[in-house]
C-alpha cells in the first residue's frame, strides 16, 4: 500500500522568499527576505571583541546578508554577525561590500560571507 503524507515542514516566521527579481541583480544565490534581528561585532583583529550592536536583517542568502544599521560601515570591513538562536542560529564572519545611506541616520549594508 502506498501512502503520501500531506504535512509540510513549518516555515520560519523570520524567513520568506524574496519577491525582488531584478535583471541587474548580480547575486549568485536566491535571497530570502527576513524580519530577523541580528547582532554585529566589528572584527578588526583586536584580541578583545567589541560589544555587539543590533541590526535589522532584510535578506539572507547562502553567500551573504543584507541589513540596516545606524552605523556607517566601510566596504572591505570585516565583521561577525549572529542571527537567530537555537537550531536556526546563523553566526558568520563576513566582509562588507556596500554601504548606502537610507533615510536619516540609517545605512543599508550588503555583506559577503567570508
Amino acid at each position: 500500500m502506498f501512502c503520501m503524507s500531506t504535512r509540510t515542514a513549518p516555515k520560519s516566521a523570520h524567513w520568506t522568499k524574496s519577491k525582488t527579481s531584478d535583471e541587474s541583480d548580480r547575486r549568485r544565490r536566491q535571497r530570502m527576505a527576513s524580519t530577523a534581528v541580528g547582532y554585529l561585532v566589528i572584527d578588526d583583529g583586536a584580541t578583545e571583541l567589541a560589544e555587539p550592536w543590533e541590526v535589522r536583517v532584510h535578506d539572507v542568502s547562502r553567500d551573504g546578508v543584507g541589513f540596516v544599521t545606524a552605523e556607517q560601515m566601510k566596504p572591505g570591513a570585516m565583521c561577525r554577525i549572529r542571527i537567530g538562536h537555537g537550531p536556526m542560529r546563523l553566526a558568520r564572519l563576513m566582509r562588507v561590500v556596500s554601504c548606502k545611506a537610507e533615510g536619516q541616520n540609517h545605512f543599508r549594508i550588503g555583506a559577503h560571507f567570508a
